[in-house]
Formats: structure tokens, C-alpha cells, sequence
């Protein structure tokens, strides 16, 4: 089992953490690399998925789909 999710769904990083499954994202642009927007939702979310049975800060992804690799 796994959830696939755009990497701007953070609820979706959130439900895979507290259900222990992976969460894979799938990038729909090119997009520089980094995880600033995971950052901002671990600010912004971390009380509220923590309120909701998530152990610790929004976990990274399993895995990264990226239609535009590093060459």
C-alpha cells in the first residue's frame, strides 16, 4: 500500500504518517528542488496533525516522481 499525492497536498504526507504507509509524491512541473513548502506546512500543520495522532513533524516522502529528473 502506498498514497501518491502532489507534493502540495500535505494532508496526504500527514494520513501516511499517522497509518505508517508511504507517501509518494508526484511532481506535475519542473520545479526546483528543495522542500520549502513542506517546511512552511510543517509550521503551519505540525499542531493540528499532531492533534490528530501524527508522531513527530509531516514526514518527507518515500519517494519522488519527477517529470523533469536531474540529468
Amino acid at each position: 500500500d502506498l498514497i501518491l499525492s502532489d507534493p502540495l497536498e500535505f494532508s496526504a504526507a500527514g494520513i501516511g504518517g499517522i497509518l505508517g504507509v508511504p507517501v509518494v509524491h508526484h511532481r506535475w512541473d519542473i520545479e526546483p528542488p528543495g522542500d520549502t513548502p513542506l517546511e512552511l506546512a510543517r509550521k503551519v500543520l505540525g499542531g493540528r496533525m499532531a492533534a490528530a495522532g501524527l508522531d513527530g513533524d509531516i514526514p518527507d516522502p518515500a519517494l519522488v516522481l519527477d517529470c523533469a529528473p536531474r540529468s
